[in-house]
C-alpha cells in the first residue's frame, strides 16, 4: 500500500511541476514601452503600430496631468490610419484631474489587448498637457 501511495504522490508532484513551468513559459514578459507629450485635444494617434497576426498586450500605463484645464483620455485599438477602422475602446475615455497621476504596471503580458494586427491608439479630449508612458509587448 505504501508503494502505491508512493507513486501516486510522485505522479502528482511531477504534474504538479510540470503545470508550473509551463504556466512560467506562458508568462510573456513587456519588454517594451512608448513615450509621449500631449497638449489639447487630438484624434486618435498611434502609439504602437500593429503587426499582421500579432496582438498588443497593454502591461501598464503612466499617465501625469501635468498643466492646464481640464482633460479626459481614450485608449483605443483598431486598423488603417491611427485605429479609424473596426475600432475597439481599451480604457474607456476618463477625467484626469488636474496636476494627477495615474499608474498601472504588470511585469507580464496579461493586461488589456489588442486584435491580431490591430494598432495601439490613444486619444486626448480637452485643453490641458498629458505625459504618457505605455509598457507593451507584442506577441
Amino acid at each position: 500500500m505504501l508503494g502505491w501511495f508512493s507513486r501516486t504522490l510522485a505522479v502528482l508532484v511531477l504534474l504538479a511541476a510540470v503545470t508550473l513551468a509551463d504556466e512560467a513559459v506562458a508568462q510573456k514578459g513587456c519588454d517594451r514601452f512608448s513615450a509621449a507629450e500631449v497638449t489639447g485635444t487630438n484624434p486618435p494617434i498611434v502609439r504602437v503600430s500593429g503587426l499582421e497576426g500579432k496582438s498588443v498586450y497593454l502591461c501598464g500605463y503612466v499617465i501625469i496631468h501635468s498643466g492646464g484645464t481640464a482633460l479626459e483620455f481614450e485608449l483605443t485599438s483598431g486598423i488603417g490610419d491611427n485605429c479609424q477602422t473596426n475600432t475597439t475602446i481599451l480604457i474607456p475615455r476618463m477625467g484626469i484631474p488636474i496636476g494627477s497621476s495615474l499608474v498601472n504596471r504588470i511585469p507580464f503580458a496579461y493586461g488589456e489587448y489588442t486584435p491580431p494586427g490591430h494598432s495601439l491608439c490613444s486619444q486626448t479630449f480637452g485643453n490641458g498637457k498629458l505625459n504618457t508612458i505605455f509598457y507593451w509587448a507584442q506577441y
